[in-house]
């Protein structure tokens, strides 16, 4: 009890002190309840302008009020996005004190919009065109380059509750787009979640023939075509996530690559496509949705790689959907799971792997030489897939793929999935190939890079090692063990055979027996393989396995189950021999203090899925707490060894450890991370600020240090210091664990009380 008393006393004590050698942004990284403002400030790059530029004025969120911003703006899609949403709070060249906001006030912001301010017994309330009474809670913390003010809610621009079809109706110049949008019924596509457009301007069309562009207006299958070959699955500003040789996936099913030349002022990006290229014009048109790019050429589009159909138009939203750090593109709802990594059957630490079923060898009907014969399953001719003349033995898996029109999707995921090397130079394969309208049904969350390992897990289902099975030697009710570990059924009768697993059903084979290449005999279907594995979350994973059971029953008893089955989380998750190495009566405060609790379990869940291959050193990642975690990288490759850096401690993550589940990921850890000392949730007692009576409702921060305070704080680091090894030897304190590194700090305190 004195202990908590004494971190309260500390974190209003530090709260309340204001050196004046801080900057704005040393100021804000200073405060407790500004932590969630500190991570999104470095994620926007904002640091050296908060700390250098003079006379400024910030309207600073809570990490309360961060809680509703939706967590996609702290993702690198959404950058250019938060750098607006942040300079929202900024007034540059003017500073205001409280006194000096009056009634009916309109102030000019750094991104061009205005607020406007009220001025009642509530206190000094803020509003915008979309949003209304942001309360200063706590007002007047002076600094070397300005003044900042506490608010209770963020500043939603008017401009991010506009969708790209909106902003493209707005744009003088793109009339010619914009109707052919219209005509072929796509305005869902410009306001679908996560999008990037490349819009021609009038200019661009005006470029092209006349009897070409009235082909287009014409022919439905050519506009649409065109139309969605310039939409990009995924929000892709330029700066922040385009390099030179990417290749994105656009909504006609076809696969686009990015260039970039030149370099700082004079950088140039375009769209090389397989027969123009278009340069980007005016970059980073930010919406709500996404981002748009005008260029100065219409791309000639390849023929749609899938069926086409209009998206449902969207309602504007003005607080959209989540989409979380380590994913570009939106997450439609699956079932979903934490498996392990791709290679091995689905299992975590303490749950036996079920024995796979393998096929006898013996069953198997000898493999006849590579021959020039593909043997075509009756089906429909519009099924019909497209195959290139080749020599037998001429081609590897992979070399097949990319040559074979109908199969392009699967190319672009084989090679996000970093199977490539695998597909050429591994023998004795059989590859079941989804065509490209089978991957309409695939989540396009699992060609992003937070679900690398999932695509490389899917992939994988569609493979059998070491066997090169001919459909004469696939018998009905014959069990096939795929590389993943998982299986598929067949069913065979006299014209079709067709593969089944526990998560999907009939997907047919349209064309067999392709034995053209070096190394595999390839099948081509009409349906991808779904695995089971990935109609598990992240919940249901962890109920799996008893190597978790202390983690699990916290989670149980704070009621956070649903942080473990939303979209996009990466879960931390401390063994049951990581909570032997704490004090046992901490262990136990953990059942009657809930908002301790709360605090770690919340601490542990990571906003966006990161699996390892997207993980690089000095990573931030942002937790459900609303304060940042930090990863460290030891090594390349197979070998590397990653910790995870909290304010207070770290914790190593286990290596065999990159478990997948349909909404995120998953690592063990040796340790159990703290959060940090000052709660993020303090409040700061009143003061008077306005017309000299006492108001509640705001508090004025002093503009120096009270005189008889011992210590002033010194700015702060930019990086997080690193802890004292995970859960130092508690000391006859009672609960001196908690306290750690900081404990130096209570006794300042119980000195100036004292």
């Amino acid at each position: 009890m004195k202990l908590l008393l004494l971190t309260s006393l500390t974190s209003s004590l530090l709260s309340l002190t204001t050196a004046q050698d801080l900057s704005l942004y040393d100021t804000v990284a200073a405060n407790a309840d500004l932590s969630t403002l500190t991570t999104a400030i470095g994620l926007a790059g904002l640091q050296e302008y908060l700390t250098t530029t003079p006379d400024l004025t910030f309207f600073a969120p809570t990490n309360a009020a961060l809680q509703l911003l939706p967590a996609k703006y702290l993702t690198p899609g959404f950058t250019p996005h938060l750098v607006y949403l942040l300079e929202y709070h900024v007034v540059s060249g003017s500073v205001l004190p409280a006194a000096s906001i009056t009634d009916s006030l309109v102030i000019d912001m750094l991104n061009g919009e205005s607020i406007s301010a009220a001025v009642n017994e509530a206190g000094v309330l803020l509003s915008g065109i979309a949003f209304s009474d942001a309360r200063v809670v706590v007002a007047d913390q002076s600094s070397t380059t300005g003044i900042l003010h506490q608010v209770d809610q963020f500043f939603l621009p008017e401009l991010l509750t506009y969708t790209l079809y909106d902003l493209t109706g707005q744009a003088p110049g793109f009339e010619n787009v914009l109707n052919l949008v219209v005509q072929s019924g796509f305005e869902g596509e410009l306001t679908a979640e996560n999008r990037t457009v490349l819009a021609p301007s009038d200019v661009a069309f005006a470029a092209l023939p006349p009897e070409y562009v009235a082909e287009v207006s014409a022919n439905a299958e050519l506009r649409d075509s065109i139309l969605l070959y310039h939409i990009i699955i995924g929000s892709y500003p330029t700066l922040e996530i385009i390099v030179d040789g990417m290749e994105v996936m656009t909504v006609s099913g076809n696969p686009l690559r990015l260039g970039v030349s030149g370099g700082g002022r004079f950088t140039q990006y375009s769209a090389i496509g397989p027969f123009n290229n278009a340069t980007f014009e005016i970059s980073n048109l930010i919406s709500a949705n996404g981002v748009a790019h005008t260029v100065d050429a219409v791309l000639e589009a390849p023929p749609l790689a899938v069926p086409t159909f209009p998206t449902p138009t969207m309602p504007v939203p003005t607080l959209p959907t989540p989409t979380l750090p380590g994913t570009l593109f939106p997450t439609p709802t699956l079932p979903g799971s934490l498996v392990p990594t791709p290679t091995v059957p689905i299992a975590m630490p303490g749950t036996p792997i079920a024995t796979p079923i393998t096929i006898p060898i013996t069953t198997l009907v000898p493999v006849p030489a590579p021959i020039s014969i593909v043997t075509t399953i009756p089906l429909p001719t519009s099924d019909t897939v497209t195959l290139v003349p080749a020599q037998p033995g001429d081609l590897s898996l992979y070399d097949t793929v990319v040559l074979t029109t109908d199969l392009s999707t699967l190319a672009t995921a084989i090679n996000a999935a970093g199977l490539v090397d695998f597909l050429n130079s591994t023998p004795d394969l059989t590859a079941f190939l989804p065509i490209n309208a089978a991957f309409m049904r695939l989540p396009p969350k699992y060609l992003t890079p937070g679900f690398i390992p999932h695509l490389k897990y899917i992939l994988e289902y569609h493979i059998i090692q070491g066997i090169p099975l001919t459909t004469a030697s696939i018998s009905d009710g014959m069990s096939l063990t795929m590389l993943n570990g998982e299986s598929v059924s067949a069913t065979v009768n006299e014209t079709t055979v067709l593969l089944s697993g526990p998560a999907f059903n009939n997907s047919r084979v349209i064309v067999a027996d392709l034995v053209r290449t070096n190394n595999a005999v390839l099948h081509v279907v009409d349906r991808f393989f779904f695995p089971q594995a990935l109609t598990l979350n992240l919940y249901d994973l962890a109920t799996q396995s008893s190597a978790f059971a202390t983690f699990l029953g916290l989670v149980t008893q704070s009621g956070l189950e649903g942080e473990f089955t939303v979209a996009n989380r990466t879960i931390l998750a401390p063994s049951d021999a990581a909570f032997v190495t704490v004090p046992e009566d901490f262990v136990a405060s953990l059942s009657t203090n809930a908002e301790l609790r709360d605090s770690i379990v919340l601490f542990h869940v990571i906003l966006g899925s990161y699996p390892r291959e997207i993980l690089f050193d000095g990573i931030e990642v942002m937790t459900a707490l609303g304060s940042s975690l930090q990863f460290e990288v030891f090594g390349e490759g197979e070998t590397a060894q990653f910790t995870v850096t909290g304010l207070v401690n770290n914790a190593t993550i286990d290596p065999s450890t990159n478990w997948i589940a349909n909404n995120g990921i998953a690592y063990s850890l040796d340790g159990l991370l703290e959060p940090s000392l000052l709660a993020d949730n303090q409040t700061l007692p009143p003061s008077d600020i306005m017309n000299g009576s006492p108001d509640s409702s705001i508090t004025t921060a002093p503009a120096t240090a009270p005189i008889s305070s011992p210590t002033t704080p010194s700015p702060p680091t930019t990086e997080p210091p690193i802890g004292p090894p995970p859960f130092a030897e508690p000391s006859a304190t009672s609960g001196a664990w908690l306290v750690g590194s900081s404990l130096s700090c209570v006794f300042v305190v119980i000195s100036f009380i004292c």
